[in-house]
């Protein structure tokens, strides 16, 4: 007969996967086991495959920085359509050199529009009272123009009166590019070469140096403060550089025209015209990129004067030999070096008002895509393409 609590037949060992009964009365339990101390852990196995590390996910916030506030893009901008902020990021951003601002006192533009109606006035009643006189300008080497001496003189005056030398361009500044520069010096030199050797064939004394000199320099100093300097600064001021590049260089071709009551050979006067406004793009260039008015009246004078003294040589040349072959080879050498600089300064001037153009363009489309002042680079500054300071 078999028992029922637990521990098999009588006589038999116990079982030890029977569940535990209640302990006998008087016997005390037994204590609880201790815990199991912890598996250390297995070294690692070479070329084991081993867990990586937990990776946060990239929209997880960086507990070391400070929590940033979320900007949504401007209207117009991608991806809400195209506006003027799409094609910025496919703009190619060209450096120009800086065009210099006009600094101090403005005169007004009646003062130019006066001084040039009282010339006009005065070559027409030439013209009517005595005629054309003729090409005069053999005369400057033997005396002194003293009308030329006397408006020099005044418009230097009223500059001086006005307070405007400084925007006029009569105080010395530093310039922003020296190509330009340097083609003058070159332009200078040579004439000064052409007007030693043209002088040496005809046997000129010193006298005859000075007084074309003087004359000369009377001209420049009238003609380019006139254009480069009163008519240059009393221009409105929201017009482009490129605009007053402009309209100065045909102003001062223009005016040439008035050298046809002088003369009476119209054709002549209007082909003068032509030329002397394509030349007065390089006399402005060397303003705006000088910044003052000494090297262009500097210049001019000089090749007003090496002009004056190679057509006198070549003219007694083919007086003494119609075929032209008395002409000294060194004049017609330097004369050839002179011309092809000449026309390099002007087509510098050209090159220099194309140039600025597209710089006051660039600056322009800028400022549409960038309203805020905040350019395509830090070094980037907005302004308007003028020659206001």
């Amino acid at each position: 007969m078999s028992t029922t609590d637990g521990t098999g037949a009588p006589g038999s060992p116990p079982d030890p996967w029977a569940p535990a009964g209640p302990p006998a009365s008087g016997q005390p339990a037994d204590p609880p086991s201790p815990p199991l101390p912890p598996a250390p852990p297995l070294p690692p196995v070479p070329g084991a495959w081993q867990p990586a590390a937990p990776v946060s996910p990239p929209h997880a916030p960086q507990h070391s920085a400070p929590p940033q506030s979320y900007a949504p893009p401007q209207q117009g901008a991608p991806p809400y359509g195209p506006g003027p902020y799409a094609a910025a990021p496919n703009l190619v951003v060209r450096r120009y050199p800086p065009v210099l601002p006009i600094q101090g006192r403005r005169p007004p533009l009646w003062i130019f529009l006066l001084i040039v109606a009282a010339l006009l006035a005065h070559s027409v009643w030439l013209w009517v009272r005595y005629g054309p006189s003729g090409d005069a300008t053999s005369s400057l080497s033997s005396r002194l123009w003293t009308l030329e001496i006397a408006l020099a003189a005044g418009v230097v005056l009223i500059t001086v009166l006005g307070r405007w030398s400084r925007s006029v361009g009569w105080v010395p500044r530093r310039g922003t590019a020296p190509a330009v520069p340097i083609i003058a010096i070159a332009v200078s030199v040579t004439a000064v070469a052409l007007l030693a050797a043209s002088g040496a064939d005809l046997g000129w004394a010193p006298t005859r140096y000075a007084l074309l000199l003087v004359n000369c320099l009377a001209v420049g100093v009238f003609e380019e403060t006139m254009f480069r300097g009163l008519l240059w600064a009393s221009l409105p001021e929201r017009w482009s550089a490129s605009r007053v590049l402009l309209v100065t260089s045909v102003s001062f071709g223009a005016l040439h025209l008035a050298n046809g009551f002088v003369t009476g050979r119209w054709g002549v006067a209007v082909a003068q015209a032509c030329f002397v406004s394509f030349a007065g793009l390089g006399l402005g260039a060397v303003r705006m990129r000088s910044g003052w008015l000494g090297l262009g009246v500097v210049t001019h004078m000089l090749i007003d004067a090496s002009l004056m003294a190679a057509g006198a040589s070549v003219t007694r040349a083919q007086d003494l030999d119609p075929s032209g072959r008395h002409v000294p080879v060194l004049v017609l050498l330097l004369m050839l070096a002179f011309l092809c600089l000449y026309i390099t300064l002007a087509v510098a001037g050209f090159v220099v008002l194309v140039r600025t153009f597209r710089s006051e363009r660039q600056l322009r489309r800028l400022a549409a895509w960038f309203p805020g002042g905040a350019g395509p680079s830090p070094s980037w500054p907005p302004g308007p393409p003028t020659l206001v300071g």
